[in-house]
C-alpha cells in the first residue's frame, strides 16, 4: 500500500521526461493514444480525421484550448457519482456511464414557414371606403404589403381572440433543439383537428342548408318543429292538418311519412315515451298519439274530471313520462304518457301561458298573465318557490337550460330576463341581463343542449330571432344578418347535439341550418 502511494504521488508530480526509462515512456504514449482514439471515434465518428488534422495545426491548438477554457464552464458542467480514481485506471465505458454532461439548451425560435419578399413592393391604397378603417392617421394614403398584412392581423384578433390551438407554449418543442420543424408541426396540428370546448362569443358560425320540407312543403304555417332525441329524423305539424317525418342530412331532407287527421288542425306535437310516439293536440277536448313503430294513430278522449275545452298547447317532461297540458283560470294538467290517464293538476294565480320542465324532470316551471314565475316540485305537487318577473306585467313565454344554470322569462313587451336559476330564489331577485333586442311580445324562449346558446323570437315581427351567448350574456352579432328572410317565425328547435337549428314560420316553410361549432346530430 504504501509502495502504491508513492507511485501514486511521483505520477502527479512534475518530474523531467529524461528522467524516465525510454521503454515506460514509449508504453505511457501507446495507451495515451489509445485512450485518445477511441474518444474521438466515440465523440467524432468518421469525421475525426478531419478534425484531428484541423486541431493539430500550431495556429489552432492555443485558440481551441482558450475558447474551451472560457465556454466549457458557461454551457456545460458534468455530474459525477464515482470516487476521486485516476482516468488511468476506469474504462471509457465506465467513465461514460458514471458521469454525464448537462447542457444548457437555448429556447428555439419558431420562424415564419414561408414569407413572400415581394409583399415589401406592393403598394396598396386604404383610400377605399372599405380599408379606411385600417388607417392610423387621416392623411395616411398607402402602405406597403407588410404593414397591410399587419393592420388585418390586429384588426381581427380585436373582434376574435387568438384560439387555444395557435398559442406557441409547447415547452418541449420550443426547448429542444433535436426535434425540427415538421416534427413541431405534426405534433401541434392534432390540436387543429379537435373542436373547441367553449362556444366563443361573438361570432357563430351558421350555414344555411335544404329546407327540412322542401320535398313535402306546407301550405299552412307551421306549428311545431322538433327533432328526434336519438334518430336523424325530425318532423313538422301545420295548420293544414298534416304531420311530416323527415330524414335530416342537410342535403336531401327525405321525406319519410306524412299522415293527416281530419277535422284537427295541429296546433302543437311532441315526441312522448322516448321517441317511439308523437303527441298532437289541437284546440279540442281530445288528443292523439301517434306510434311511430306501427303507424297507428290513437284518439285519447277529454281528460276525465277536468272540462277544459281546449287542449292546443302542452309541453312534455325530458324523461317523457308526463304531459303538462296549459288549462283555463291557471290550471295545469298533468297526464301520464304512457297511460294517457289524467293524474293531477296544479294551480296558480293568473293564467297560465309557459311551462318549462327542469333537465332531471323533478320541477316545473310556469309563468303567466300575473308576472310571476312559479317553482313547483313534482314529488309532493306544491308550489316550491314564486317570485316575480321584473319589470314585467305580463310573461309569455318561459325557459330552462339544462344545467340548471339558467331561467329565461321573455314578456309582452318583448324584454327577456335572464336569472340564476341555481340555489334559492329571492322573492325579488335581480336578473343577470335584460336583453332588449326585440320590441314586441316574446312567444319562443329555448336554450340549446349544452346549455352555451339562448335563442328566443317574436311571431309579430318579420326576422325577429336573436340568439345570446351563454355565459357572456351578449348577443352574436354575425346572425341572423338583414339579408336573412325567416319571416314570421312561429316554432323552433335545436337538435339534441346542436348541430341543427330548425326554423317554422308562418308561409309554411320549416327552415334548416346547420351550426358548425357542434357535431352533426
Amino acid at each position: 500500500m504504501r509502495k502504491r502511494n508513492q507511485n501514486f504521488v511521483k505520477e502527479k508530480s512534475a518530474v523531467p521526461l529524461e528522467k524516465k526509462s525510454r521503454k515506460n515512456l514509449d508504453k505511457t504514449r501507446h495507451e495515451s493514444d489509445n485512450e485518445e482514439a477511441e474518444l474521438e471515434l466515440f465523440l467524432f465518428g468518421e469525421k475525426k480525421e478531419k478534425l484531428i488534422e484541423e486541431c493539430n495545426s500550431p495556429d489552432k491548438i492555443s485558440s481551441i484550448s482558450n475558447n474551451n477554457e472560457e465556454s466549457s464552464d458557461l454551457l456545460a458542467f458534468t455530474i459525477s457519482t464515482t470516487p476521486d480514481v485516476p482516468s488511468d485506471k476506469m474504462s471509457l465505458n465506465d467513465q461514460y456511464q458514471e458521469s454525464f454532461p448537462i447542457q444548457l439548451n437555448k429556447k428555439k425560435e419558431l420562424k415564419p414557414a414561408w414569407v413572400d419578399e415581394d409583399d415589401k413592393e406592393v403598394c396598396i391604397s386604404l383610400d377605399i371606403k372599405s380599408l379606411k378603417r385600417y388607417k392610423k392617421s387621416a392623411n395616411e394614403d398607402q402602405v406597403n404589403g407588410l404593414k397591410y398584412q399587419e393592420r388585418l392581423k390586429s384588426h381581427f384578433e380585436k373582434v376574435q381572440p387568438v384560439p387555444l390551438w395557435a398559442e406557441l407554449n409547447d415547452e418541449h418543442f420550443l426547448g429542444n433543439e433535436e426535434s425540427n420543424d415538421d416534427d413541431y408541426l405534426s405534433n401541434s396540428s392534432r390540436s387543429l383537428l379537435k373542436k373547441s370546448e367553449k362556444l366563443s362569443k361573438g361570432f357563430i358560425d351558421i350555414v344555411r342548408v335544404k329546407d327540412l320540407n322542401s320535398t313535402q312543403p306546407s301550405n299552412a304555417c307551421i306549428t311545431s318543429l322538433q327533432f328526434h332525441p336519438t334518430a336523424k329524423i325530425a318532423f313538422t305539424s301545420s295548420l293544414n292538418k298534416r304531420l311530416n317525418m323527415f330524414q335530416v342530412d342537410g342535403r336531401e331532407n327525405a321525406s319519410l311519412q306524412s299522415i293527416f287527421i281530419d277535422h284537427f288542425p295541429i296546433y302543437c306535437a311532441r315526441f312522448i315515451s322516448n321517441g317511439n310516439r308523437i303527441a298532437l293536440s289541437s284546440r279540442r277536448k281530445f288528443f292523439y298519439n301517434y306510434d311511430l313503430n306501427s303507424g297507428q294513430v290513437l284518439k285519447i278522449p277529454e281528460l276525465r274530471g277536468r272540462e277544459d275545452l281546449s287542449l292546443e298547447n302542452f309541453e312534455v317532461s325530458p324523461d317523457g313520462e308526463i304531459i303538462a297540458f296549459l288549462g283555463e283560470s291557471g290550471y295545469i294538467n298533468m297526464v301520464s304518457s304512457k297511460t294517457s290517464q289524467y293524474m293531477y293538476s296544479l294551480k296558480m294565480n293568473g293564467k297560465v301561458l309557459s311551462a318549462a320542465f327542469s333537465s332531471d324532470s323533478s320541477k316545473l316551471y310556469t309563468t303567466g298573465r300575473d308576472g310571476q314565475v312559479y317553482v313547483w316540485d313534482l314529488k309532493s305537487r306544491r308550489c316550491q318557490q314564486k317570485f316575480v318577473d321584473d319589470g314585467s306585467t305580463k310573461s309569455t313565454s318561459l325557459s330552462v337550460s339544462n344545467n340548471g344554470a339558467y331561467i329565461a322569462v321573455g314578456s309582452n313587451s318583448g324584454v327577456v330576463n335572464v336569472y340564476n336559476g341555481t340555489g334559492s330564489i329571492e322573492r325579488n331577485p335581480s336578473p343577470l341581463k335584460a336583453v332588449l333586442n326585440l320590441t314586441t311580445k316574446i312567444d319562443r324562449i329555448l336554450f340549446n343542449s349544452t346549455s352555451e346558446i339562448l335563442t328566443f323570437s317574436s311571431p309579430q315581427s318579420r326576422n325577429a330571432l336573436r340568439m345570446v351567448h351563454l355565459p357572456s350574456l351578449t348577443t352574436f352579432s354575425n346572425w341572423p344578418t338583414e339579408k336573412q328572410t325567416l319571416g314570421r317565425i312561429s316554432c323552433m328547435n335545436f337538435s339534441p347535439l346542436s348541430g341543427y337549428f330548425g326554423i317554422g314560420n308562418e308561409m309554411g316553410k320549416a327552415l334548416l341550418f346547420r351550426l358548425k361549432n357542434f357535431p352533426d346530430s
